[in-house]
């Protein structure tokens, strides 16, 4: 049963709830004193505020969220990082002081405020989603990691020889060649080979998940290029709890082991 079926189903259940449109995919929280909570969200949708903007997600896309860095919010600067079930990562500030997760206890329904200050990971129910082929990562100073949409999101380059705008599945590898992000070397699928200019102070990108739409200062990249992501063989994962998908919670350690391999190839 797909999470939205699924939320609409236990609705009957929460009766406490005005008109049940509130209700979220199931998670499972875990605190910094070890505590569990499992239940369901009262929102479909998560917002960030970060360098790239105010950024909404829908939640039933959402795989994990977790601290930035420390061991509770305050040391985290209120900075989380949020996986999408694809991979992609996305670095923001959290700005609401509680989550509220619903559950049956003792058949009555409840309704759980967790304080902000307490959260270490929260974990949506659902699998990750691998891509079928190569996709097109690119990563920020912020510290976002995350895949655009190929067949929808093109780059503007010019040299001597002219302008020219390739979709993104055309690029079969890209080389900076200057500090500034400007100069590059641009490998395409048709074998060609081309030095040149990237004609735009800003890139406009269609993502695979999470924002439809983003505008980021080209300055802000720190690396874009088409990888191939691995699904990771068992022997390869570390012996430890969060490296598989336990009741059904999303993990992020496969998708983390694959990205840091890909980085190790494209480094060779």
């Amino acid at each position: 049963m797909s999470g939205k079926l699924w939320s609409i189903f236990v609705c009957f259940g929460l009766l406490f709830l005005e008109g049940c449109a509130s209700v979220g995919p199931k998670v499972q929280v875990t605190l910094s004193d070890g505590q569990k909570v499992v239940g369901y969200l009262t929102t479909e949708t998560l917002t960030l505020k970060s360098r790239l903007g105010e950024m909404a997600f829908d939640a039933n896309e959402a795989g994990e969220l977790g601290l930035l860095e420390g061991a509770n919010i305050e040391q985290a600067g209120n900075m989380i990082r949020l996986w999408l079930r694809n991979g992609s990562e996305f670095v923001g500030e959290w700005q609401k002081p509680s989550v509220t997760v619903l559950m049956q206890i003792g058949g009555k329904d409840q309704s759980i405020e967790i304080p902000i200050t307490k959260l270490k990971r929260l974990q949506f129910h659902g699998e990750a989603i691998w891509p079928s082929q190569a996709v097109f990562r690119i990563v920020t100073q912020n510290g976002d990691d995350f895949f655009v949409d190929v067949t929808q999101t093109q780059m503007t380059f010019s040299n001597e020889m002219g302008s020219f705008s390739p979709f993104l599945f055309e690029i079969q590898q890209l080389e900076p060649m200057d500090g500034e992000n400007k100069l590059w070397k641009i490998y395409l699928e048709n074998q060609s080979l081309f030095i040149a200019k990237l004609d735009q102070e800003k890139l406009g990108l269609r993502l695979t998940m999470g924002p439809k739409f983003l505008e980021i200062p080209l300055a802000t990249v720190t690396r874009m290029n088409r990888e191939t992501l691995f699904y990771p063989q068992a022997s390869s994962l570390p012996n430890e709890e969060d490296s598989i998908n336990l009741d059904g919670f999303f993990s992020n350690q496969m998708q983390k082991n694959a990205k840091q391999e890909s980085q190790q190839r494209l480094k060779k």
